[in-house]
């Protein structure tokens, strides 16, 4: 006995040219509305536009100490906008920043300040041996490098090795654990808020 498709399966042309078997042509064919969305040509200006029209709506939801914390657009947009003016005055201009860790807000964070600017983001795989990534670090001309806690101790102990990085930022660390080496990411986020403030 010969199975029937799916309404979906019937409605996508085999022969279809590349590109027009998609959602959006699915959604087209059945006329369902779509949602108005206002043209950007930039990450920042994404990012604005998100602020304005939707500032209150939860963009990221995640875990935290078994609670799960809600972050508005509005929130994003000033956490952006705080790491990037802190970073700018630990160094002249953003320029390559890395990071490493677990998929985490203050990741997303780091992300997004860097594409939101002028600089260059490098995602590094935790997987990696540390030797690996010092060289991927020094290749780079990475000068910023973000981390999970649990790179901590690989970090400090090899500070020398990493010839470009000036700046270490642990996402756990707390501020009373800092050191010259290494800065807490919530006292960086901080130290930008007030920079801000204080215009």
């Amino acid at each position: 006995m010969k199975r029937q498709g799916s309404a979906l399966q019937k409605s996508i042309r085999k022969d279809a040219p590349f590109g027009q078997n998609t959602t959006m042509a699915i959604l087209q064919k059945k006329k369902l509305p779509l949602l108005e969305v206002a043209p950007f040509d930039n990450f920042r200006t994404m990012l604005t536009l998100a602020r304005e029209e939707a500032g209150d709506s939860i963009a990221v939801k995640y875990k935290e100490k078994g609670a799960v914390r809600s972050i508005t657009y509005g929130e994003l947009a000033s956490n952006v906008d705080a790491l990037g003016t802190a970073l700018s005055t630990l160094e002249e201009g953003l320029s390559a920043v890395a990071v490493i860790g677990d998929n985490s807000y203050r990741y997303i964070t780091v992300l997004m300040t860097a594409l939101s600017s002028n600089g260059v983001v490098i995602p590094i795989d935790k997987e990696l041996p540390f030797a690996e990534i010092a060289n991927i670090l020094n290749h780079s001309g990475c000068t910023t490098v973000f981390f999970d806690k649990t790179f901590l101790e690989s970090f400090t102990e090899n500070a020398k090795a990493l010839t470009t990085v000036k700046n270490m930022v642990c996402f756990q660390l707390k501020d009373h654990e800092a050191t010259e080496k290494v800065l807490s990411y919530n006292a960086l986020l901080e130290l930008g808020q007030e920079a801000l403030q204080e215009g």
